[in-house]
């Protein structure tokens, strides 16, 4: 019987989730598993058709508009259930559809990886990120390091004043802080 393992890697932006989930992506096909990776489409910042991180590592994945397109990739391949299938920015998928992609995963004995932010710029956390934590058999929570002071970041500030939960950015909207830095919203300190 294949592992059914469920496993998260999560954190602030720019901590390195991307970077693990495509450095245990690459273990597993050394070992000859069958991986399929997949990402919300909204996710289009470095490339449409792969997963990318901040360093420029990159790995082939499926696009998808919404988190039920996965298992129709899957059924269309005609392959049957890959061993590995490894989600990206799960955060941005539907709540609902997103539990039953992945208890469908789990049925199916297929081993599920999952990368996405734990939390919004607000603090709040990320229902999909906390359910999947909840079933996991290994959660990795990943810090950054604060643009202010230099410690271990676990929060991600948004520098725009947009209020929508969901903008699609990088360091010209966002930055990792400690939690004090984050809680006192003060501005980047200027260049002298």
């Amino acid at each position: 019987m294949r592992n059914m393992k469920v496993e998260v890697i999560c954190g602030p932006m720019f901590s390195g989730k991307t970077e693990e989930l495509i450095r245990r992506i690459t273990r597993a096909k050394y070992a000859k598993l069958r991986v399929l990776s997949f990402k919300p489409s909204i996710d289009s910042r470095y490339s449409k058709t792969s997963i990318a991180s901040h360093s420029g590592a990159r790995e082939a994945c499926f696009a998808v508009n919404q988190v039920e397109d996965i298992l129709d990739i899957i059924n269309q391949r005609g392959q049957g259930f890959p061993d590995i299938v490894a989600i990206e920015e799960a955060q941005f998928f539907e709540q609902e559809g997103f539990k039953n992609v992945l208890c469908y995963l789990r049925k199916q004995h297929t081993k599920t990886i999952i990368a996405g932010l734990d939390m919004d710029f607000a603090g709040v956390p990320f229902e999909n990120i906390i359910y999947a934590m909840g079933i996991a058999n290994r959660v990795d929570k990943l810090s950054a390091v604060c643009v202010e002071c230099g410690a271990d970041a676990t929060m991600t500030y948004r520098k725009s004043d947009s209020n929508e939960r969901v903008e699609i950015g990088e360091t010209d909207i966002y930055e990792a802080r400690c939690y004090g830095c984050w809680q006192r919203k003060k501005p980047l300190k200027k260049a002298m």
